[in-house]
């Protein structure tokens, strides 16, 4: 998968900020363009890995949904 990265130099805290900008909530800091890229490299990948947990809890809570429902005759008989 590709990330789109924007960044730029705030010369208040005199730090390079970056944000996937395909990535919601992915946001990174560094002193030097270097330190920067190395830092968004790592948010990227804790991001991703916050997601998969999340897409695992969310997966789980539909099964469970899914299983309640069919015990309380919610679904078709096509699904018995």
């Amino acid at each position: 998968m590709n990330f789109v990265v924007g960044y730029m130099y705030d010369k208040k805290c005199s730090v390079y900020v970056a944000k996937v900008l395909n990535l919601p909530g992915c946001m990174s800091q560094g002193k030097t363009l270097k330190e920067m890229k190395k830092n968004i490299k790592d948010a990227i990948d804790a991001c991703l890995e916050v997601r998969k947990k999340e897409m695992r809890k969310f997966s789980d809570a539909v099964i469970v949904s899914t299983i309640l429902k069919r015990r309380a005759g919610e679904f078709s008989p096509d699904y018995h």
